[in-house]
């Protein structure tokens, strides 16, 4: 996992929660601007559905982006009004 600090794997960040498959834990940005986090899938995979459980302080807006080098970037979905309190769930297609 990393976010805009770099490589994260200590538990107090939490990070890699925001894939754990568990509803009862989350990562946070901590209510601050311009936060990004980064999942790296180990290989390319075909991407349908991307979700994200909102608490009540949800993004106010994000992208999702893709990228198969992890340099070159290709924004897929962009949201520039976030709600708190709700499952998002986007529809995409792509390869990454």
């Amino acid at each position: 996992m990393y976010d805009d600090n770099g490589v994260i794997d200590q538990t107090s960040v939490l990070a890699k929660n925001a894939v754990d498959g568990n509803d009862n834990s989350y990562w946070t940005s901590g209510e601050k601007d311009n936060q990004w986090l980064m999942v790296d899938l180990g290989a390319n995979y075909d991407i349908g559905r991307v979700e994200i459980d909102w608490s009540s302080d949800a993004g106010k807006m994000y992208d999702i982006q893709v990228s198969k080098d992890g340099g070159n970037w290709t924004t897929l979905y962009r949201q520039l009004k976030g709600y708190g309190n709700e499952v998002a769930n986007i529809e995409l297609y792509a390869n990454a």
